[in-house]
């Protein structure tokens, strides 16, 4: 049985990650910066399935690796998820230890005989303080508590980077980069760009800034984050990470192809890769169907057929039903919005207006709805008629058989055909047609 590189459960392989040259450049570039104790960091941020994290590990392999086609970077690097409801000082500490435990016993001893009580056992340790309940009952850090942190954070990383300068050959590393995802998990993050703020200052007056952070996450916690010190703006790149160009999904589909030794029909990638909306989880999922199905060691356009179905389920029960309430009968207006749109591009209209989707969906008012899932990314609007259009293919089709399955396959056909026929019927009325 062939390999499948696709993997629908875990992160994109590196050996499969294809494009993002314009991101990756990006931020390999001002790395090349730290090299020489200018701080650069960055804020990686985009929707739910959209490859941060992928993207991530790749740019934490290529600043270990010494690449010289790549400006032959060699950082210490650590890679922390946050979990829910964990506090700024808990990530750093982690992160911190991660790196410590890439470190020679030796080394790490002679660091921590002038850290005193920040290192003990073997780990870093950043003192514990109180916290005071918010006005809306999250806990948050008492003022003093910022200071302590960013000064024992800095103190330990001081000592770090002095020691891995005057190290030799491959225990000389040209500086440090911490990673920190799902930073939307983090109870006090509000407070967190205060202390960034002065531990990035704080290193760089004193010419020892060989350090830089990758925080991952979405766009809510971006703007929490930035809330509690605008000045960080200066100090943090922000990287909206988009779709997928349809070259880049292409290949993608053809680096996995290619791994597991197998041949494909290009007019078939052409006509079909569109459907995984320039999300590399989607492209996952496919790509791991598209091998599973097939039996002759050559994708053609029946194992494209036979392969979107059981990708758009899997998505719907991983990804899909933050969005959209399956299995019930009783839908939510955005639902019901959602549902005509989908319905919408099934018989070949494009988009919809917003007059469009009242008269279809039967929702009064449906702008409150769609700025919602304009913001989840849900939807987007059409620059050319500033229309709504339904932004994942797969997303339609788990869509469309959900109905069936709530309502059964009489039922639903039946309802479905007279649904279509009335947007067909509301667009030729309009003269706005699509198909």
């Amino acid at each position: 049985m062939k390999d499948n590189p696709f993997s629908p459960t875990g992160i994109v392989k590196t050996t499969l990650f294809g494009g993002r040259s314009e991101y990756t450049l990006k931020i390999l570039k001002k790395l090349n910066y730290v090299k020489s104790g200018r701080p650069a960091s960055f804020y990686l941020y985009g929707e739910r399935g959209i490859g941060k994290t992928a993207l991530a590990k790749l740019i934490k392999f290529v600043s270990e690796s010494k690449n010289k086609k790549l400006y032959d970077l060699h950082f210490l690097t650590s890679y922390y998820s946050a979990q829910q409801n964990q506090t700024f000082k808990s990530v750093l500490e982690s992160s911190l230890n991660n790196i410590a435990d890439q470190m020679s016993s030796k080394l790490l001893d002679k660091i921590g005989k002038r850290l005193g009580n920040l290192f003990s056992n073997g780990k870093f340790s950043i003192g514990a303080f109180g916290v005071q309940a918010s006005y809306d009952g999250r806990e948050t850090k008492k003022p003093d508590e910022s200071i302590f942190i960013k000064d024992q954070f800095v103190s330990i990383v001081r000592n770090i980077t002095k020691e891995l300068k005057m190290q030799k050959g491959d225990d000389k590393y040209d500086g440090l980069l911490i990673i920190i995802d799902e930073m939307d998990n983090i109870i006090d993050l509000e407070n967190a760009a205060q202390i960034i703020r002065g531990i990035t200052t704080t290193l760089d007056f004193e010419d020892l800034g060989y350090l830089s952070f990758l925080f991952i996450g979405y766009q809510s916690g971006l703007e929490r984050f930035v809330s509690g010190d605008i000045s960080v703006k200066r100090l943090i790149d922000p990287i909206h990470l988009l779709e997928m160009p349809q070259n880049e999904v292409l290949e993608t589909f053809e680096k996995g192809f290619n791994e597991a030794e197998i041949n494909w029909s290009k007019d078939a990638l052409k006509e079909n890769a569109w459907q995984a909306g320039g999300y590399p989880l989607a492209i996952q999922v496919i790509g791991y169907h598209l091998l599973e199905k097939d039996e002759d060691d050559n994708i053609t356009e029946e194992d494209w057929q036979n392969s979107i179905v059981p990708s758009a389920f899997e998505l719907r029960e991983k990804e899909y039903s933050t969005y959209y309430s399956f299995d019930v009968k009783q839908k939510k207006n955005s639902d019901k919005i959602m549902l005509a749109l989908a319905l919408a591009e099934r018989c070949g209209v494009k988009s919809l207006s917003l007059k469009d989707i009242e008269l279809i969906s039967k929702v009064k008012n449906p702008r409150q709805y769609l700025t919602k899932l304009l913001k989840q990314g849900v939807v987007f609007i059409n620059p050319q008629n500033r229309e709504y259009v339904l932004k994942r293919g797969l997303l339609r089709i788990a869509i469309v058989f959900d109905y069936y399955i709530c309502h059964g396959i009489e039922e639903g056909s039946r309802w479905l055909d007279e649904v279509e026929a009335e947007i067909r019927s509301i667009k030729k009325i309009n003269g706005n047609s699509n198909t």
